[in-house]
Protein backbone atom coordinates (compact mmCIF):
# COMPACT_ATOMS: atom_id res chain seq x y z
CA UNK A 1 0.00 0.00 0.00
CA UNK A 2 2.78 2.30 0.61
CA UNK A 3 4.58 2.01 -2.54
CA UNK A 4 1.42 2.91 -4.54
CA UNK A 5 1.57 5.83 -2.54
CA UNK A 6 4.60 6.48 -3.09
CA UNK A 7 4.10 6.21 -7.01
CA UNK A 8 0.98 7.99 -7.02
CA UNK A 9 2.92 11.22 -5.11
CA UNK A 10 5.80 10.75 -7.65
CA UNK A 11 3.45 11.00 -10.62
CA UNK A 12 1.51 13.81 -9.82
CA UNK A 13 5.09 15.58 -9.20
CA UNK A 14 5.88 14.37 -12.29
CA UNK A 15 2.85 15.77 -14.20
CA UNK A 16 2.74 19.08 -12.17
CA UNK A 17 6.08 20.17 -13.40
CA UNK A 18 5.07 19.37 -16.98
CA UNK A 19 2.03 21.32 -16.72
CA UNK A 20 4.09 24.51 -14.84
CA UNK A 21 7.33 24.25 -17.63
CA UNK A 22 6.79 25.89 -21.44
CA UNK A 23 6.36 23.37 -24.03
CA UNK A 24 8.24 24.01 -27.20
CA UNK A 25 7.12 21.52 -30.37
CA UNK A 26 7.41 22.15 -34.09
CA UNK A 27 3.95 21.08 -36.25
CA UNK A 28 3.89 20.90 -39.76
CA UNK A 29 7.17 23.62 -39.86
CA UNK A 30 5.76 25.92 -37.80
CA UNK A 31 7.51 26.37 -34.01
CA UNK A 32 5.08 26.89 -31.19
CA UNK A 33 5.85 27.94 -27.89
CA UNK A 34 3.28 27.39 -25.33
CA UNK A 35 4.54 29.43 -22.25
CA UNK A 36 4.51 28.62 -18.72
CA UNK A 37 0.43 28.07 -18.28
CA UNK A 38 0.31 25.44 -20.86
CA UNK A 39 -2.98 27.49 -22.14
CA UNK A 40 -2.93 28.67 -25.59
CA UNK A 41 0.32 28.39 -28.40
CA UNK A 42 2.64 31.43 -29.59
CA UNK A 43 4.29 31.15 -33.66
CA UNK A 44 7.73 31.66 -32.20
CA UNK A 45 9.06 30.70 -35.94
CA UNK A 46 9.60 28.33 -39.06
CA UNK A 47 11.38 25.57 -40.66
CA UNK A 48 11.81 26.91 -44.24
CA UNK A 49 14.96 28.61 -45.88
CA UNK A 50 12.65 29.77 -48.25
CA UNK A 51 12.32 33.56 -47.89
CA UNK A 52 9.22 33.46 -50.29
CA UNK A 53 7.47 30.89 -48.23
CA UNK A 54 4.22 30.86 -47.33
CA UNK A 55 3.17 29.62 -44.09
CA UNK A 56 -0.62 28.45 -42.91
CA UNK A 57 -1.13 29.22 -39.33
CA UNK A 58 -3.81 27.14 -37.63
CA UNK A 59 -6.55 28.82 -35.16
CA UNK A 60 -5.78 25.60 -33.06
CA UNK A 61 -2.42 23.19 -33.37
CA UNK A 62 -2.52 19.86 -31.53
CA UNK A 63 0.41 18.95 -29.98
CA UNK A 64 0.60 14.73 -27.52
CA UNK A 65 -4.05 14.97 -27.41
CA UNK A 66 -4.00 18.31 -26.69
CA UNK A 67 -5.39 21.05 -28.69
CA UNK A 68 -3.62 24.52 -28.44
CA UNK A 69 -5.65 28.21 -29.45
CA UNK A 70 -3.10 29.89 -31.65
CA UNK A 71 -3.56 33.62 -30.04
CA UNK A 72 -0.21 35.54 -30.86
CA UNK A 73 2.87 35.20 -33.12
CA UNK A 74 6.17 36.32 -31.41
CA UNK A 75 8.48 36.69 -34.50
CA UNK A 76 12.04 38.38 -33.78
CA UNK A 77 10.53 40.03 -30.58
CA UNK A 78 7.78 41.60 -32.39
CA UNK A 79 4.39 40.36 -30.81
CA UNK A 80 1.49 40.42 -33.54
CA UNK A 81 -2.14 39.28 -31.98
CA UNK A 82 -4.29 36.86 -33.98
CA UNK A 83 -7.56 38.83 -35.40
Amino acid sequence: METKRIILLFSYIVLFSLLSSAMTFTVDGVMYDTGKKNISATVVGFETDDENATISIPDTVDYCGISFPVFTIDYKGGVFLRN
